[in-house]
């Protein structure tokens, strides 16, 4: 998809499956940790050198508290909630559930334990972290 100067490209399917973490802070996440250090990290790099675009995913939450910030500087990341709206259109069913970067609520509201993600049906719903191996769909960013 392009935007501006830059083209979005989302993997259709999932990379891995695994847990989202511990909590629902995507900066802490066993997904970010396993994202970064998978091999198409690298692969990127050698095919797209300077043209990749770090990503930087805002952490808001569904009831809008900015408690967990953002993450920045990543070649892959996860869609966020924001970014269905945006691209959803887009960005075709692939029929599995997957992982968003969007946390339901934050620690200052009593809830770190659910985070957003995307049924096998598109729907957008909501599940406790740790509990579930769902998949990681993520996407990346180029200078177009």
């Amino acid at each position: 998809v392009k935007k501006g100067n830059l083209t979005y490209y989302f993997l259709y399917g999932v990379l891995f499956k695994t847990n989202f973490g511990k909590n629902n802070n995507y900066a802490e996440s066993d997904v970010l940790t396993k994202l970064q250090n998978h091999k198409l990290v690298e692969e990127l790099k050698n095919e797209f050198g300077d043209r990749l675009v770090p990503i930087t995913t805002d952490l808001t939450s569904m009831d809008g508290l900015k408690d967990y910030g953002v993450v920045e500087g990543n070649t892959l990341s996860l869609l966020t909630c924001m970014d269905l709206i945006e691209f959803g259109k887009h960005i075709p069913s692939i029929g599995t559930q997957y992982w968003l970067a969007s946390p339901n609520q934050t620690r200052s509201h009593g809830d770190s334990s659910f985070i957003q993600y995307v049924g096998s049906n598109g729907r957008v719903r909501y599940e406790v972290c740790g509990w579930y191996a769902m998949g990681v769909r993520p996407f990346f960013t180029i200078k177009s």
